[in-house]
């Protein structure tokens, strides 16, 4: 039994339509704009340059680099391997499989950047 309320047509519950969501546009980063990043990061001393390139280059998830240990890396034949990430669940940090079988790919190559050039 449905009661109404004069001057009140529906109630909330009663339209089953929830109200779209507006999403922010990103805008992607152009070649120039990634260049000039790790150049400045480089040039600057940033600790966590090896790990923007990662990013940018490899095209690595940032839970991806995170997992990354010594053991993953082969300097020698200059790659590492991916095949785990960090995930965040509420105020926990949990060690996750990568999420697609394409980052379950072979090695990737490293790329190398010589002290002069970024």
């Amino acid at each position: 039994m449905t009661r109404s309320l004069p001057g009140i047509r529906s109630t909330p519950s009663s339209s089953p339509i929830a109200p779209a969501v507006k999403r922010r546009k990103r805008n992607a980063w152009t070649v120039d704009d990634a260049r000039w990043f790790l150049e400045s990061t480089w040039h600057a001393g940033e600790a966590l340059y090896a790990a923007f390139v990662l990013i940018l280059i490899l095209g690595l998830r940032k839970g991806e680099v995170l997992r990354l240990t010594w053991e993953l890396i082969d300097l020698d034949a200059a790659e590492l391997y991916v095949g785990e990430r960090f995930q965040r669940v509420g105020h926990q940090l949990l060690r996750r499989e990568v999420k697609t079988e394409t980052s379950e790919a072979p090695p990737a190559r490293v790329v190398r950047h010589g002290a002069q050039d970024p």
